[in-house]
């Protein structure tokens, strides 16, 4: 699987965040977002690999995404280019 055909994955996967959650991201702290990816990676490393593992890495990926977003909202001039 390509990188490209991964990172839309991820866009999916952070799409379905918003709708199904409805998320304010703004309410998440650094230690949440880090406590979110922490979980999930978690679970990751508690399966096998497989289709478990990898969708609990897409998950990790975007909710890294979520809090890079949050942050670039917050700190607008130190958003990446």
């Amino acid at each position: 699987m390509s990188t490209q055909s991964v990172l839309n994955e991820v866009a999916q996967e952070r799409e379905r965040q918003i709708n199904t959650y409805g998320w304010d991201d703004s309410l998440n702290s650094k230690n949440d977002w880090a406590a979110y990816v922490t979980t999930y990676a978690g679970r990751a490393r508690d399966e096998r690999i497989g289709e478990d593992f990898r969708r609990n890495m897409i998950k990790v990926a975007a909710l890294a995404v979520a809090a890079i977003e949050a942050c670039d909202r917050e700190y607008p001039t130190q958003g990446g280019q």
